[in-house]
């Protein structure tokens, strides 16, 4: 790879949410296939929790309006194809930069995504190459982009999403701090859009163990401040 070269404070700001909203379309989608098995087995409470940590406005009436939006509502900002249409979005504006063939898996998934939503497919079966290529794509942004201070800024927003639904969903505060190490290095590399410090006030909440609601939500406010773009 070659050396960092500037990169213009739109593009770091297009690069960032392109690695956070293909982090949110393969989480989303891994979420909501544990959440789906659970309702088959018979655990609707399961799917309710799920339901009020994404849908916070309550803005489905039925939990079959709910599986509709939370794949296909283009104007839900946590839903699966509105993640995919921001990551595409902004890759367009980056395509000299991500290169062609990175772009592809993305232009491939909305077209998944959207033929699915025509057909009304509620099995997250059906939409498994979206989840296969948000890690091809990421995969193909590691081996083509030339530009180190882009990919490392793509993987800041990827790995910040990942914090955010881990604090959203209570994983333990292990995987949590292991996320953060991994952020801490990629924004060692990034000086000039991170703020340490307050990924030093994140580590210090981590360290007191175990975070009830009022912590998480401090956590997630501080974690969206970490990296300025």
């Amino acid at each position: 790879m070659t050396q960092s070269t500037i990169i213009s404070a739109a593009n770091a700001n297009r690069l960032y949410w392109l690695g956070r909203y293909e982090e949110r379309v393969y989480t989303t989608l891994h979420l909501l296939r544990k959440c789906y098995d659970k309702m088959i087995d018979g655990e609707p409470a399961d799917y309710a929790s799920f339901w009020r940590r994404f849908d916070v406005d309550n803005t489905y009436a039925s939990v079959e309006e709910f599986e509709l939006g939370m794949l296909y509502d283009e104007h839900h900002p946590s839903s699966v194809l509105s993640a995919q249409l921001g990551a595409l979005d902004n890759a367009m504006l980056l395509r000299n930069s991500i290169t062609s063939e990175t772009l592809s898996y993305l232009e491939m998934s909305v077209a998944r995504l959207r033929r699915c939503k025509a057909e009304r497919r509620m099995n997250i079966t059906d939409l498994q190459p979206v989840t296969d290529w948000a890690l091809a794509f990421f995969g193909s942004a590691e081996q083509r982009i030339e530009n180190t201070m882009a990919l490392d800024i793509i993987q800041a927003g990827r790995i910040t999403e990942h914090i955010d639904m881990l604090l959203r969903f209570d994983y333990p505060v292990e995987r949590v701090s292991f996320a953060l190490d991994a952020l801490q290095q990629r924004l060692e590399r990034l000086p000039e859009l991170a703020d340490m410090a307050v990924a030093g006030q994140i580590r210090a909440r981590l360290g007191g163990g175990i975070y009830n609601a009022d912590v998480r939500n401090e956590l997630l406010g501080l974690i969206n401040g970490v990296v300025r773009v």
